[in-house]
């Protein structure tokens, strides 16, 4: 991996840039005659853009790739795009909406793609707290377009409680023409104490029959409702120094 990145703040403003190689090792033959053939090489360039004032922000990921994927899949047309706009309505409540649109594989040969493949996944950062997408799958599948808004309550002086709706659909068609693919709705209890924190999480999915389909599952087969909820505990001990002897 060889990468460039520049950064840029001003009043307000920041911009960064990202120039990234990434090599891919290739394999040829099975099993114990499968040997090492060469090298992928994937390149990712691209810019975030962010404003902030005291009550508005947004922010603009813009992202193209080229080059081989492993075992030579030529990648071209790749791109991602994310637009985020953030309010703060009062005091307490503050809000945000934006969307996401990942290219998806529209080629019709087995040695190309023009599916746009996040390297290095930032779980639950994007597309929803269930991971359907991109955390150790949907790689070079139909890309994916988001449209989210959230809201984020101030309960307190250490408590919030954020509320996001995220609605999924595919890039291209599935091969039964369908393209929605579901809505999710996030909710995030946060609590800070006195060295530690405690966050209280629950996701619900409205899967749409294009995610059955994505998945290779019925919908009769699949679970009847899709959620998950978990409870996180974040300690930050606060570490003594010998030398000082406090």
């Amino acid at each position: 991996m060889q990468y460039l990145y520049a950064k840029q703040e001003w009043d307000g403003f920041s911009g960064s840039l990202l120039l990234l190689n990434n090599g891919f090792q290739n394999f040829t033959g099975e099993g114990d005659a499968r040997i090492a053939d060469g090298v992928s090489n994937l390149q990712t360039f691209g810019t975030h853009l962010e404003y902030n004032s005291d009550a508005f922000g947004a922010a603009l990921n813009a992202f193209l790739q080229t080059g081989e994927r492993q075992n030579n899949l030529d990648v071209g047309g790749t791109y991602l795009l994310g637009l985020d706009f953030s309010f703060k309505a009062t005091d307490i409540i503050g809000l945000g909406i934006g969307t996401e649109l990942i290219s998806g594989n529209k080629a019709d040969t087995a040695d190309t793609t023009e599916a746009f493949f996040p390297l290095y996944g930032t779980n639950h950062k994007f597309n929803g707290f269930m991971d359907y997408f991109y955390v150790g799958n949907h790689a070079n599948s139909i890309g994916l377009f988001d449209i989210h808004a959230s809201a984020n309550f101030k309960l307190g002086e250490t408590s919030n409680l954020l509320v996001k709706v995220l609605n999924f659909s595919g890039e291209q068609e599935l091969p039964s023409g369908e393209k929605s693919l579901g809505t999710e709705i996030d909710l995030v209890f946060s609590k800070a104490f006195k060295g530690y924190g405690l966050a209280i999480g629950y996701s619900q999915l409205f899967a749409g029959e294009g995610m059955y389909e994505l998945k290779g599952v019925t919908k009769d087969a699949a679970a009847s409702s899709q959620n998950w909820a978990w409870v996180q505990l974040t300690l930050k001990p606060k570490f003594v120094d010998p030398r000082k002897g406090k």
